[in-house]
């Protein structure tokens, strides 16, 4: 007997202790960030967290300095930010055509030896323009070609039209043509091309074969019937749907960058506004007029940024009205905190974007992007201080006034609660942005930096400008006396959604892998119908590969020579290559040039051809001393560098990867050892854009990691726990953390949980969603992924954080639950005690339910739950 009065004496002891404490001795509190979470870590009797002890501190003295001085903190930052709107409608944009290329990529490099090249005193003047027919038809018919070679077809139809054989000293042929002797190439010229495939004139009694070669696809039409004078062609070429004229330009001492870009676009206003035809379409592309439809784009975004903005406050007044409705609290001033809780993201963002530009950052349009970023996801951080009010004013109503309550202390403690959680969301954004900055491109860095700084302004906007207009707000409030009951604010799980939101949105701003200059115009964008163009007729015919030799040698010696024709006798051996017929190679025409020069003087008729046929590699020489006569310019005596071109085709081209592949096998052919010392470095106008797909996954998993590192810091240093920081570096939405500690089922506190979180969840998704959506109506490529990635990311950031995850962690209590239930039947000497007082647990678990309820009542802002 008397160990059984000891056993019950014990018992009634820990159940005293247990009513008498705020939560249960086995379990964890509510794993929370501001002051009532240092308050159940005070009752526990577990060690405080300094730094959060610290924090709070700072923001409740700053809570009350706030509301001392409200007016001039709002004074000073409309002023400012005022002044940084003006800045940046005064600051000019400026783009980098390989600014999205990653800094570690090879195309870089071969950019700037290719400026490099081009260019010795500045920007390298390279203009194309681009001519198809406006019906469709063949471009050398005469009369589209009348101020350029129709001269030449004039003396061959003539020729023919007297029954003469056609002059062999002008002949406009596919890929090669000639005049007087002289051999150039058509390719880079002439594009969708259908050839004729011919016999010999003599022969009248042979087929006719036409061959289309229109798109590297090559068809073979057999037909059996006698030349006339209508089979005979001054051409082998039947149509060709596209030619491409080049304009180069060394860039002389006098001339600036500016009058080099002013002349480049005068030239695209003249044909695009000025020249009027009724048969040609011309289109003209340079480096700065990309460059100006890259600006183009990006201004065209700033519309739909006040769209954005109009509907971004329409959804906030809307959610605040009716949370504020649902808790009898409506009145006009929840309006405004609505209204300017959209704008004080902006406020903060203009006012870094300004002071960037002031310290000498380009303005580039990629930049545009970060008002719809720090408004999505800056709006939040001003939903989670209106909530806390609303439960800082009802608990303090509820409980009675204070002799001391006024503005200051409220604000004060709204500032205690919910600015940690502010404070963790700033620092996690401004660390993701931070890591961006060493992972990305240029333009990725220069959107992470402006990023980054904006929310670090937009924190300091939160603290000054939002909370002085709350703590005025507030006063009106007090005066009016019109609060109703609030609710007691979750923080942990509102500063998941802020880290998961942004988590979303830097992810959008490096999803961009198969990214070329097409995507980034607008869609009425005269370069997205000629980069349509290029990929039909240009790129699966003619792929030119530019191949810089930096280091030549003396090219004198055969053996160094020799090598030189290996490496480009290996370019010509790859998959696709046009070969020789392709290639631009001076020293073919240097040593035919030598070789000619053994000629007779008065042997006008000299032909390349047939000096070709009877000319070897033995017989071939190559002499420094005749150069300088070769290159015909009085400054050119030695030869430091050159450049060859060579072609492509295949249907295959089409394919961004296949051209990948292709660049690769270009670099791993100046890559050999045996080449290395010719320096030689390969070119490809898309090579900037190619490599985006190598280097993007290796550029996205250090992104990744760097972020996932940065949120474990900060949500250890601010929470203390493994399981929070697991949970958060897993990019799972925490509402799981908010409502751990009750004495009740899973199911009751997954409800406590959700009723709690779900709304401001929902809410932020919804504002999120809306203020993006409007980016759908311009008409860029980008803007319209930007906006679908987004809403992929917010649906099922919500779906595992509202469905999946709640139904996990049920899950898993309740396989924990089976566990210790095991555990505890194996001692057989409790199991006898447990059975005796199993009811009387039963009863007190429905007392402590009962206490539970009461509690959630004096501290939760939503009617009780109903028995699950």
């Amino acid at each position: 007997m008397s160990v059984r009065h000891e056993i019950e004496k014990r018992t009634a002891e820990r159940e005293m202790q247990r009513r008498n404490s705020t939560r249960p001795p086995d379990r964890k509190s509510s794993i929370l960030v501001g002051q009532r979470s240092i308050e159940i870590i005070e009752e526990s009797g577990d060690q405080e967290p300094t730094f959060v002890v610290l924090i709070i501190k700072v923001y409740k003295k700053w809570g009350y300095i706030i509301s001392n001085y409200p007016w001039t903190a709002i004074f000073i930052c409309i002023a400012i930010s005022l002044l940084a709107t003006v800045k940046i409608f005064l600051t000019p944009q400026k783009n980098d055509i390989v600014g999205y290329t990653p800094f570690e990529a090879r195309s870089r490099l071969e950019y700037k030896q290719y400026t490099s090249f081009f260019s010795h005193d500045g920007l390298a003047i390279a203009t194309y323009i681009f001519l198809l027919a406006k019906d469709g038809g063949s471009m050398i018919r005469s009369e589209y070609l009348r101020e350029t070679i129709e001269n030449g077809f004039l003396i061959q139809e003539a020729s023919l039209e007297r029954g003469e054989e056609l002059i062999d000293r002008l002949q406009l042929k596919y890929p090669i043509s000639s005049m007087f002797g002289r051999s150039f190439s058509l390719q880079q010229n002439f594009f969708g091309v259908e050839l004729y495939n011919e016999t010999l004139p003599n022969d009248a009694e042979n087929s006719k074969k036409t061959v289309k070669f229109f798109e590297n696809d090559t068809s073979v039409i057999e037909n059996s019937s006698n030349k006339t004078f209508s089979d005979v062609h001054i051409t082998n070429m039947k149509t060709v749907k596209m030619i491409s004229l080049q304009f180069r330009a060394q860039h002389l001492a006098v001339w600036t960058d500016d009058d080099v870009k002013n002349w480049e676009m005068r030239m695209v206003d003249f044909f695009q506004n000025k020249y009027k035809s009724d048969r040609l379409e011309v289109y003209v592309m340079s480096k700065t007029y990309i460059e100006e439809e890259m600006v183009e784009a990006g201004v065209s975004l700033l519309p739909y940024l006040i769209v954005g903005f109009i509907i971004m406050c329409c959804c906030s007044i809307f959610t605040v009205t009716v949370r504020a409705a649902y808790m009898h609290q409506s009145n006009i001033y929840k309006i405004i905190l609505a209204v300017m809780a959209c704008i004080t993201p902006l406020m903060g963002c203009s006012t870094a974007l300004a002071i960037m530009f002031l310290v000498g950052v380009r303005f580039s349009s990629i930049l545009c992007v970060i008002p719809f970023l720090v408004l999505s996801i800056g709006v939040d951080s001003s939903y989670l201080m209106i909530h806390e009010w609303q439960r800082v004013t009802k608990e303090i109503r509820d409980n009675k006034l204070r002799k001391d309550d006024c503005v200051g202390h409220r604000m004060s403690e709204v500032l205690m609660e919910v600015g940690p959680a502010i404070l963790i969301s700033a620092i996690t954004n401004i660390l993701a942005d931070a890591v961006g900055c060493w992972t990305s491109s240029p333009e990725i860095r220069l959107l992470c930096i402006g990023n980054l700084f904006s929310m670090f302004m937009a924190f300091i906007y939160q603290m000054t400008f939002y909370s002085g207009l709350m703590a005025i707000v507030g006063n009106l409030e007090i005066k009016a006396e019109n609060m109703e009951r609030n609710k007691m604010a979750v923080t942990i799980n509102d500063i998941k959604v802020n880290i998961h939101r942004h988590d979303q949105v830097t992810g959008i701003t490096r999803l961009n892998v198969n990214l070329t200059v097409q995507k980034l115009f607008t869609h009425d964008s005269p370069l997205v119908k000629l980069d349509d163009y290029r990929v039909q007729y240009q790129v699966p015919s003619f792929a030119m590969a530019t191949v810089f030799v930096n280091t030549p040698g003396d090219l004198s010696k055969p053996a160094h020579l020799a090598l030189m024709d290996r490496m480009v006798d290996d370019f010509e051996h790859l998959r696709g290559s046009w070969g020789p017929v392709g290639t631009m190679y001076f020293v073919r025409d240097f040593t035919k040039f030598e070789n000619s020069l053994e000629a007779e003087p008065e042997d006008y008729d000299y032909n390349e051809e047939q000096q070709d046929s009877t000319s070897t590699k033995d017989t071939l020489k190559f002499n420094n001393a005749d150069l300088q006569e070769f290159l015909a310019w009085p400054d050119k005596k030695n030869l430091s560098r050159f450049f060859f071109t060579t072609g492509y085709k295949g249907e295959h081209l089409k394919d961004w990867l296949e051209r990948g592949k292709l660049l690769q096998n270009w670099r791993r052919v100046v890559d050999k050892p045996e080449y290395q010392s010719f320096g030689a470095s390969v070119f490809h106008e898309d090579g900037v854009f190619l490599d985006l797909i190598d280097n993007m996954p290796t550029d996205t998993w250090q992104s990744v990691l760097g972020t996932l590192i940065c949120m474990a810091a900060v949500c250890f240093v601010f929470l203390r726990s493994v399981l929070t920081v697991a949970i958060a570096t897993s990019c799972v939405l925490s509402i799981c953390v908010g409502e751990s500690g009750r004495d009740a089922s899973p199911q009751q506190r997954l409800g406590n949980c959700l009723s709690s979180v779900a709304f401001p969840a929902l809410q932020a998704a919804l504002s999120t969603i809306l203020c993006v959506s409007s980016l759908l109506l311009a008409n860029i490529y980008m803007a319209r992924v930007f906006v679908k990635t987004m809403a992929l990311c917010v649906f099922l950031c919500n779906a595992h954080g509202l469905i999946f995850l709640p139904a996990i962690l049920s899950m898993i209590d309740r396989f924990k639950t089976k566990l210790e239930t095991r555990k505890g039947y194996k001692n057989k000497s409790a199991e006898k005690h447990k059975r005796k007082v199993r009811p009387n647990a039963a009863a007190r678990f429905r007392n402590n339910n009962v206490e539970a309820n009461e509690m959630d009542k004096t501290k939760m802002d939503r009617p009780p739950l109903p028995d699950l």
